[in-house]
C-alpha cells in the first residue's frame, strides 16, 4: 500500500503530557485515512533531560530512536518508510528543532522527508559538562544521597569498580535508586530553575562524539536542517502565559517614574529567563522593544519572550528552507501558546478555541495535505489553498483565524513588507539570531 505517515512529538515543556491527549483519529478521519500516524511516548524531565557524565538529551534521542523504529517497521503497517512527515508542538516542536540540526550533520539514511514545528520551544542551552548542567546533576545526586561519600559508603553498590570520579559515582549511585524515588526527585527539581532558564529541564550542548553536537539556534539561522519540507508555525500570543503580570508597574506608580520601574521589573524577568548581559538587556528593552511600542509592560515581556523562544525559530525554520518552507501564524481566539491543540487533537483539547468547520478545514486540511503530499497541495480537499512558500513570497505567511461572528475561516496571506510584529520582525529575529551564536 505504501502511504504517508506522520510522527508526532507532544509538547509539555520536556516534563508532562503523554500520547493519551493525542488521539490523531480526527485529522486521520479527515484525511480519508491516506496516512498513517504515530505518537511516540518519551523519555521526560529527569529520565529525560538530567545531563550526566555519559549522557545527555534522552529525550531528543528517543525521538530519534522512534523515527529509526518507523523507519525499519513502519511497511509492516502499509506504510512508505520514505515518505514521513515528522510534527510537533511546543518542546515537542522544540525536539523537531534540534532532530533538524542534528540530522543535518548525521550521515545516517534520512528519517523524514518532511517537518512540521508548531510554536517551537527552543529555550537556551549550553554545554552539557559546564555551569549550569553540571551543577545541575550533582544538586540532584546530592537530594538523592548520591553524593561521593555517600557512595563509597554504601555496601549495597557493587557495580562501582570501572568509574573513577566523583560524577560516575553518583550516576552509579542513581542508576540503583528505585523508579519511584527518582519520579519524585525529578518532580521536586522541576520548580528548580538557575537564572537565565526557561525550564527546569532544557536540551545541551554535547559538543563532539554527542548528537546535538552544536547550538541549535545557530544550526538553524545558518541554514543547516535536514529534510526535504517544513511548515513553521507560531501562535499570535504564544508569549503571554510565560510572563507574569507582574512586570506591570503597580497602580499609582508617578508618571515620571513609570517607565523606569517598568524597565527595572522587565530586567529581573530577562535575568531570570535569558542569558543575556546587561547590555543585550538595555538594547532588547530601549532599542528593539521600547516601552511606548506596546499597551503595557506584560505586553511587551510577552512579545520579548515569544520572539526568542518562538516566533524567531520558527521563521529560521521557514527561512532554511526557502522555496519549501511555509509560516504561519495561529490568531484564533485568544491563540495562547497550545491553544492550536484544540484543532490538532479535538477529542482532549476541543474546549480550547472555539469549534469552526470551514477553519479546521483551511488548518488541519493543509497540515494532512503536506503530509500527504510534502509540499501543500495547490487544492487541498476542494478548498484553495492561498499559501506561498517564505521563499517564493519573500517572507510571506498565512494567518489562521475565523470571524467572531459566522465563525467561519478568515484566513489570509500577509505579503511580505508587511506587519509582521506577531511572527518576529526580521530586524528583531536578526538580534536574537546573533545573540543567540555560541553557546544559548
Amino acid at each position: 500500500m505504501d502511504i504517508t505517515s506522520l510522527q508526532w512529538i507532544h509538547g509539555g515543556g520536556w516534563d508532562h503530557n503523554s500520547v493519551q491527549q493525542f488521539d490523531p483519529t480526527p485529522m486521520i478521519n479527515y484525511a480519508n485515512n491516506s496516512f498513517i500516524a504515530v505518537i511516540i511516548q518519551y523519555r521526560l524531565a529527569a529520565f529525560g533531560l538530567l545531563p550526566t557524565p555519559t549522557f545527555s538529551n534522552g529525550a531528543i534521542t528517543d525521538a530519534r530512536f522512534a523515527l529509526q523504529w518507523v523507519q525499519r517497521s513502519i511497511s509492516l503497517f502499509g506504510g512508505d518508510p520514505g515518505r514521513v512527515t515528522i510534527w510537533g508542538q511546543s518542546s515537542g516542536g522544540g525536539t523537531i528543532l534540534h532532530l533538524l540540526a542534528a540530522e543535518a550533520r548525521s550521515k545516517d539514511a534520512r528519517l523524514w522527508r518532511a517537518s512540521i514545528v508548531s510554536s517551537p520551544y527552543l529555550v537556551p542551552m549550553g554545554k552539557c559538562d559546564t555551569g549550569y548542567f553540571r551543577d545541575q546533576f550533582r544538586a540532584f545526586a546530592a537530594a538523592a544521597n548520591c553524593t561521593f561519600t555517600n557512595v563509597i559508603n554504601n555496601p549495597a553498590s557493587s557495580n562501582l569498580d570501572s568509574y573513577n570520579s566523583h560524577d560516575n559515582l553518583s550516576l552509579a549511585c542513581l542508576r540503583e535508586l528505585h523508579t519511584d524515588t527518582l519520579k519524585i526527585l525529578s518532580h521536586t527539581f522541576d520548580s528548580i530553575r538557575g537564572a537565565g532558564h526557561s525550564s527546569a529541564y532544557e536540551p545541551c550542548i554535547e559538543g563532539e562524539g554527542g548528537y546535538l553536537v552544536r547550538n541549535t539556534a545557530d544550526e538553524l539561522v545558518r541554514g543547516n536542517i535536514a529534510g526535504d519540507w517544513a511548515i513553521a508555525g507560531s501562535n499570535l500570543h504564544d508569549g503571554s502565559t510565560f510572563v507574569s503580570t507582574s512586570i506591570i508597574p503597580p497602580a499609582g506608580t508617578p508618571s515620571s517614574n513609570f517607565s523606569a520601574v517598568a524597565d527595572s521589573l522587565l530586567n529581573s524577568t530577562l535575568i531570570a529567563d535569558l542569558p543575556l548581559t546587561q547590555e543585550e538587556i538595555l538594547e532588547v528593552m530601549n532599542v528593539w522593544y521600547p516601552l511606548d511600542q506596546f499597551s503595557d509592560n506584560h505586553a511587551r515581556g510577552a512579545q520579548i519572550f515569544q520572539d526568542v523562544t518562538f516566533a524567531c525559530p520558527a521563521n529560521w525554520v521557514a527561512e532554511a528552507k526557502g522555496q519549501r518552507g511555509w509560516r504561519y501564524l495561529y490568531a484564533i481566539g485568544t491563540a495562547v501558546h497550545a491553544q492550536d491543540n484544540a484543532y490538532e487533537f479535538p477529542i482532549h483539547y476541543n474546549t480550547l478555541a472555539p469549534v469552526s468547520p470551514s477553519l479546521y478545514a483551511t488548518y488541519i486540511g493543509a497540515a494532512t495535505s503536506f503530509i500527504r503530499a510534502s509540499p501543500p497541495s495547490p487544492n487541498t480537499f476542494n478548498l484553495p489553498l492561498d499559501w506561498p512558500a517564505w521563499g517564493a513570497g519573500a517572507g510571506s505567511y498565512k494567518v489562521m483565524n475565523v470571524s467572531t461572528t459566522a465563525n467561519t475561516s478568515t484566513s489570509y496571506v500577509v505579503a511580505a513588507g508587511h506587519d509582521q510584529t506577531w511572527i518576529g520582525t526580521r530586524d528583531r529575529c536578526a538580534f536574537w539570531a546573533n545573540v543567540r551564536r555560541g553557546s544559548w
